[in-house]
């Protein structure tokens, strides 16, 4: 059996909710992404299925690894969220299909937790350390604090998530 892996980095969210000032894409020259959508529409969701549906048959790839990335990933609708999953259920076998998402973790809800407990999705958080760190450059969109956010939503997953979390430490 051929075990490559289809590996995918999928952007979910045009936007978010934070304002890095090191984010290269929000604060870098090229603005374009003000004039797309927001979120991944339906209609780019069932082209890109099936072109990853017709793309993993040619090339007789039977593993599909999708990270759900943005901007904040999270600020997608979670109907949405929902569609793009069962969609990639209908072409992957559960069992060859490793989904994860990277968040700020501001957005987790227990609603969300159930969603990636639900789809057995990992969760990987980025957080630039301690509060004194954090905050120097990990700000909202009127410049105030992130940390007590993703500390919160650091620790309902860590309460409720049924797989370890990752971090990435900026």
């Amino acid at each position: 059996m051929n075990s490559t892996t289809l590996s995918i980095v999928l952007k979910t969210a045009e936007r978010c909710n934070l304002n890095c000032s090191y984010c290269y894409f929000f604060n870098g020259l090229d603005q374009s992404f003000k004039s797309r959508p927001k979120f991944i529409l339906r209609s780019t969701i069932d082209n890109l299925i099936s072109f990853i549906s017709q793309g993993m048959q040619d090339l007789n790839i039977k593993k599909l690894s999708i990270i759900f990335h943005g901007g904040e990933p999270m600020m997608q609708p979670m109907e949405d969220f929902i569609y793009l999953t069962e969609k990639l259920l209908q072409i992957v076998p559960r069992e060859n299909l490793e989904l994860s998402i990277q968040t700020n973790a501001t957005l987790v809800t227990s609603k969300w937790i159930d969603l990636f407990n639900k789809y057995k999705i990992q969760v990987g958080v980025s957080i630039d350390g301690p509060k004194e760190y954090h905050d120097k450059y990990r700000v909202d969109h009127y410049g105030n604090s992130s940390h007590e956010r993703e500390e919160r939503g650091i620790k309902l997953l860590q309460q409720k998530l049924k797989t370890p979390i990752g971090f990435l430490i900026v």
